[in-house]
C-alpha cells in the first residue's frame, strides 16, 4: 500500500470511531510521504481521541508548519488547550482559524465556547448563535421538523387535567462505578427533586470505592450485577430490564453528573413539546453542538440527530423499538459506543433546551480525563452558582460534602 491508500483507510478508521487503528494507518502513511500535511494533521486528531494530549498536539503543530492554512488543525489546538484550562492559548488558536474560514459553524461553535469557558459568556453566547445561523442543516432542514413541535406560548407548559391527576411512571436508571464522592452528590440530588412518580435504580457494576450498602442510602433499588460489565454491556442490560417492569418512561442518566431541580420538569415540556414523538436529552457539550447534528433551532430548544448517554429519556414504546432493532441487526454497530448505538437503532430526533440541565463532572471516566473536556454547554444559572463549589470539593481530600 501506498502513502494514499494508508490515509484513506485510516480515514475510514476514524469514522467507525477506531481510533488505534486509524493512528497506525496514518504512522504508516507518514513512513512513506513524511511531509504529508493532512495525515500529520489526521494523526493529530485521532491521538486526541484517544486522549493523548501531547502527542496530538506535536502531530498538530508539525501539520501547520507542513500547511498553515489548515483551519480545522488550529481548531484541534485549541480544544486541546481549552481542555487544559490554557484559554487565551485557545482563544488565539481559534482566532487563527477563523481567519482562514470565518464561514465555519463548528470553528464558530468552538470559538463560542471557549469564550464561554473563560468567563466571558455574552460574548461566546453570540459567537454560538452566529453558528446556528450558518448551520445549513437549520437554514434548509431535511424534514419539516417545526411541523412535530406543539405551539406552546412563551416555551411555557401546562398539563392537562389528566396529566395531572397522573404523575408519569419514569424509571431513572444510573450505573455506578467508583467516583464515590461525586456518586453520592449526583444521586442525592436526582433522589431530592424526584416527583411522587419517579423511581430511582443504580446498578452497582462491582465498584471498589464503595458497597451496595452506600448506595441504598440514595436509590429505591440498588442492583448489585453478579459480575462486572462494564457500560457498554451495561446500558443494553438495562433497556432489556426496564421492559420487565411496569414504567412508562426511562431516564437514563450517570453517577457523575449533577441536576438543575428543575430537570423532570423540563423533561416534561419537552416530551409535550415534541407531540410525544421525541426523545429528550437535557445535556450538551461542545461535541453534542457539531453542526452536522443540529437539525432545527429556535431561542429555547434544539432538534438533534443525536445525544450524550449522560441524558436520555425515552418512553417505552421507544425502547421497545431500540432492543428489537438491536436484535434484528446482531452485531453490525458493535464497533459503536452504546449511545450511539441507541441512537442508529432508534432513528428519531432528539429535543433538547437550548441550556444544559445538568452538569458533568467526568474526569476518570472512560471518554473524559480531565473536568473540561465534556463540561456543560450553557448550563442554567443554578448549575453555574455551583459549578465552582462542586469542583473544589472534588480536588480535595475533605470528606464532607458542600452545601448545596
Amino acid at each position: 500500500m501506498d502513502a494514499g491508500e494508508y490515509f484513506s483507510q485510516g480515514l475510514t478508521y476514524e469514522q467507525k470511531m477506531l481510533f488505534d487503528e486509524a493512528v497506525s494507518c496514518y504512522r504508516e502513511a507518514i513512513l512513506l510521504e513524511p511531509n504529508h500535511p493532512f495525515a500529520h494533521a489526521r494523526l493529530g486528531f485521532a491521538l486526541y481521541n484517544r486522549r493523548h494530549l501531547n502527542e496530538a498536539e506535536a502531530s498538530l503543530k508539525h501539520s501547520i508548519h507542513l500547511n498553515p492554512h489548515y483551519d480545522e488543525a488550529y481548531c484541534c489546538l485549541g480544544m486541546i488547550c481549552r481542555e487544559q484550562g490554557l484559554y487565551e492559548d485557545a482563544i488565539t488558536y481559534l482566532q487563527k482559524a477563523l481567519e482562514i474560514n470565518p464561514e465555519s459553524p463548528w470553528l464558530l461553535t468552538n470559538f463560542g465556547v471557549t469564550l464561554q469557558f473563560s468567563g466571558k459568556r455574552k460574548e461566546g453566547q453570540m459567537y454560538l448563535h452566529r453558528a446556528f445561523d450558518k448551520n445549513p442543516n437549520i437554514q434548509n432542514p431535511p424534514i419539516p421538523l417545526k411541523q412535530l413541535l406543539t405551539n406552546i406560548r412563551n416555551h411555557g407548559f401546562a398539563m392537562t387535567l389528566e396529566q395531572e391527576q397522573v404523575p408519569k411512571k419514569i424509571l431513572i436508571v444510573v450505573s455506578a462505578f467508583n467516583r464515590k464522592k461525586i456518586t453520592a452528590i449526583s444521586l442525592r440530588q436526582i433522589q431530592r427533586f424526584m416527583n411522587p412518580g419517579c423511581r430511582l435504580h443504580v446498578y452497582n457494576d462491582h465498584s471498589t470505592e464503595y458497597d451496595s450498602r452506600f448506595l441504598s442510602a440514595y436509590a429505591d433499588e440498588v442492583i448489585q450485577l453478579p459480575e462486572k460489565m462494564g457500560i457498554d454491556k451495561l446500558r443494553w442490560f438495562q433497556l432489556r430490564e426496564f421492559l420487565k417492569t411496569d414504567c412508562d418512561y426511562l431516564y437514563l442518566t450517570d453517577n457523575d453528573v449533577f441536576h438543575d431541580p428543575d430537570y423532570l420538569n423540563m423533561i416534561d415540556q419537552l416530551y409535550e413539546r415534541g407531540r410525544r414523538q421525541m426523545p429528550v436529552s437535557l445535556f450538551h457539550n461542545v461535541f453534542m453542538l457539531q453542526p452536522r447534528l443540529i437539525l432545527y433551532y429556535e431561542e429555547g430548544i434544539m432538534i438533534k440527530t443525536s445525544a450524550p448517554g449522560a441524558s436520555m429519556f425515552l418512553d417505552r414504546k421507544m425502547v421497545e423499538t431500540i432492543v428489537s432493532v438491536s436484535k434484528s441487526i446482531g452485531d453490525t454497530l458493535d464497533y459503536l459506543p452504546w449511545d450511539n448505538r441507541v441512537v442508529a437503532c432508534l432513528r428519531l430526533p432528539w429535543i433538547t433546551p437550548e441550556c444544559s440541565y445538568l452538569e458533568h463532572f467526568g474526569a476518570g471516566g472512560l471518554n473524559s480525563d480531565n473536568y473540561e473536556r465534556e463540561r456543560a454547554i450553557n448550563p442554567t444559572e443554578y448549575l453555574r452558582e455551583r459549578r465552582e463549589r462542586i469542583l473544589r470539593y472534588l480536588r480535595q481530600d475533605d470528606a464532607i460534602g458542600p452545601e448545596l
